[in-house]
């Protein structure tokens, strides 16, 4: 099987990688936390769950998911940067915990092992840094057992935008949402695609059930799709 290079997130990651990333990450994850674990919730994440964490970066999600499932459960935590891979190690290493297994890997490259098929598939804005998120998505959907789900949290940078030219915000705010959706369209990537998710996930026709969650912030619009 040919890779397809449109499924590899590109090489200028927009919040950089290794420690200047992974405090970028930290930063990120303060203001996504409550609903992530809320999304995770719904989605079924418990004691004895099967979860794999697709662009896990520098693990605070990862983190989350070894202590939700314990130790009957199994988290296997993926991401194409080795670099964010041994940050991940090292944050799990230090909370004590020997339920996740690593994988510096591409999607396609997971296609090719026996790992364990998955109660939940979980990645949080990683399809918006991909040429291709509807392959990247019928990929992701091939790791579930029959009655998984997969749980799926993504931008909408230009809802974003649009409520902050509605209001009286700072101009650098708005300056900023607009040269970032720019740098998505030159990259050929969608930094809006939570506005798409749903839709997306429905006419894949591979999933009985699409629920559509959407949760705004003070600085991003988030949407989500179940």
């Amino acid at each position: 099987m040919t890779h397809d290079n449109n499924l590899k997130q590109n090489n200028s990651y927009i919040l950089g990688v290794g420690e200047a990333g992974a405090k970028n990450l930290d930063l990120q994850h303060q203001m996504l936390k409550k609903n992530s674990i809320k999304q995770l919730e719904k989605a079924g994440l418990k004691e004895g769950t099967i979860i794999w964490d697709i662009g896990c970066g520098n693990g605070t999600m990862t983190e989350i998911m070894a202590s939700r499932v314990g130790d009957s459960g199994q988290v296997y935590a993926v991401d194409i940067s080795e670099q964010q891979i041994q940050i991940a190690k090292q944050r799990i290493k230090n909370a004590g915990f020997k339920n996740v297994t690593f994988i510096a890997s591409d999607l396609y490259s997971l296609l090719n092992n026996n790992y364990s098929k998955a109660d939940i598939v979980y990645s949080r804005l990683l399809l918006m840094h991909l040429k291709n998120p509807v392959e990247a998505i019928k990929l992701m959907s091939s790791l579930l057992k029959k009655e998984g789900v997969i749980s799926l949290q993504e931008s909408a940078l230009n809802s974003a935008l649009q409520k902050l030219n509605n209001q009286e915000s700072n101009e650098s705010f708005k300056r900023y949402y607009r040269l970032v959706i720019t740098y998505g369209q030159i990259n050929g990537v969608h930094y809006d695609i939570g506005n798409k998710l749903a839709t997306i996930c429905q006419n894949l026709n591979i999933f009985s059930k699409v629920e559509h969650y959407i949760s705004s912030y003070d600085l991003m619009n988030i949407k989500t799709c179940s």
